[in-house]
């Protein structure tokens, strides 16, 4: 049992909750929260020598985290009254949790409507919240119903908007949850709507940087551990296109099903792009003086006989034909001292290279950067 627990005391007969703070914040008052069943609903207070302090603004109340912190086996008869759905959903919703839970404990109305739309009451207490009303321009608002409700929120008032709200998903709520659902209206929400069953968080900060993709196939069947990939794909496609001029980026996108199908392409157009450029090379390397010209010869690894150095340009295309990488991009920095490539025998095929820094000796210490195996081709950064 943690401390907090240890220092909780329930009183049913007057269904409130004693939590002395010493042990906690080194504090000799006492924190008193009515439960769910009080007449008043919850509420909390602090008590100390000069007496009570009681706080009933639910807009004002601070974050308690009831369900992370007390022990539900000693607190049972505490947490039992509260309904078991507003306590599962209520965990999402981090700082204004309490004061909701407070609301709606003193106006058990609200129950049957935060149930069916808990989002949009955590957006329109939030909004009220932060623009200063009182308890009863809230209610009233509520029990105007939803579209009420939608406009006070200053959001479009139809049925969809409560169904995108409802769909919109978040690990936890707070300012960045509620700016991004005002985001999701400057797109075409209704066509979201229709494809996804999930509206999370992610995606909307994904469409934020994107938002010519927002009618995309895959944006329908995107899964959220693909969200930061898929903007590297992108701008990976958009960067070879500029490499091979025939190639219509967009329209691979639009095309896509799928995240896979995006990375087929990407790889298709990598590769030709690597031959082209390697062609390229080849086509300068007949020149007598490119052929020739040779890179700093070293003695990093001379006690190795696993590692041999790469020391003409000739030799490093070999290598980039051989692994499928584009090494060329190497040379200015070899030609500078600044990298390194070698030829590594054992214990497999491959092609390393270093960074070389300087050390106060006037030596060199080789640090690898990547490695790239000829067999399967794989890469390690």
């Amino acid at each position: 049992m943690n401390n907090l627990t240890n220092r909780c005391r329930w009183y049913p007969e007057r269904n409130d909750l004693e939590i002395n703070l010493d042990d906690l914040l080194d504090d000799q008052r006492t924190l008193v929260l009515t439960s769910w069943n009080n007449c008043q609903g919850i509420t909390w207070s602090i008590v100390d020598d000069d007496g009570i302090d009681r706080c009933e603004n639910f807009f004002t109340a601070p974050y308690f985290p009831l369900w992370e912190k007390l022990d539900f086996d000693s607190c049972r008869d505490y947490l039992d009254q509260i309904p078991s759905q507003l306590l599962a959903t209520l965990k999402s919703f981090r700082a204004d949790s309490f004061g909701m839970l407070m609301l709606i404990s003193q106006n058990k109305f609200l129950t049957n409507f935060y149930r069916k739309y808990s989002t949009l009451f955590w957006l329109f207490f939030r909004h009220a919240k932060i623009d200063q009303w009182s308890k009863n321009e809230f209610l009233a608002v509520c029990s105007q119903g939803e579209l009420a409700i939608l406009q006070a929120c200053q959001l479009p008032a139809n049925t969809v908007t409560i169904e995108v709200i409802a769909k919109f998903s978040a690990d936890n709520f707070g300012q960045l949850q509620s700016d991004l659902i005002y985001h999701l209206f400057e797109f075409d929400f209704q066509h979201l709507n229709a494809i996804r069953e999930h509206i999370p968080d992610h995606l909307i900060q994904f469409l934020l940087r994107y938002p010519e993709l927002q009618h995309a196939k895959l944006i329908q069947n995107l899964k959220k551990s693909e969200y930061n990939e898929l903007p590297r794909i992108v701008r990976n496609l958009r960067a070879v296109a500029t490499e091979i001029d025939t190639v219509n980026v967009e329209k691979l996108i639009a095309e896509s099903d799928n995240l896979a199908a995006l990375k087929s392409h990407d790889n298709h157009l990598e590769a030709l792009a690597l031959e082209k450029a390697l062609q390229d090379y080849e086509k300068q390397l007949k020149s007598a003086e490119a052929s020739s010209r040779s890179f700093p010869q070293l003695s990093l690894f001379a006690h190795r006989d696993d590692l041999m150095q790469i020391l003409s340009e000739v030799d490093l295309l070999a290598e980039s034909w051989l692994c499928q990488q584009n090494l060329m991009r190497y040379v200015p920095g070899i030609l500078c001292g600044h990298y390194a490539v070698y030829q590594q025998r054992k214990p497999q095929r491959a092609t390393a290279v270093y960074y070389l820094f300087p050390e106060q000796d006037g030596g060199l210490r080789p640090v690898l950067k990547c490695q790239y195996r000829a067999d399967d081709i794989t890469k390690r950064e």
